[in-house]
């Protein structure tokens, strides 16, 4: 995954979409855009770099391995697939 924000392509030009949460909040006012609550990850990814998404994730946790992708610009992550 390359894009704007996130920037998850590694040196060898790979792109990194698996990590782990680091920590995550819960935003209950949210800017024009988005709909409350909104449950945010700070994901550190397996090439190091670290990205703040929302998350889809059914059960949210720190240590949680999870998948990163994008919806149109916007960042998010869900439950893992492996």
């Amino acid at each position: 995954m390359t894009g704007d924000c996130a920037g998850t392509e590694n040196s060898r030009g790979e792109s990194d979409t698996e990590g782990e949460v680091l920590t995550f909040t819960t935003v209950h006012s949210v800017p024009e855009g988005f709909t409350a609550p909104l449950e945010l990850a700070l994901v550190q990814l397996r090439n190091g770099r670290k990205i703040l998404c929302e998350s889809r994730c059914s059960d949210i946790a720190i240590g949680k391995k999870v998948h990163v992708a994008k919806d149109g610009k916007k960042p998010f992550c869900a439950n893992s697939t492996s």
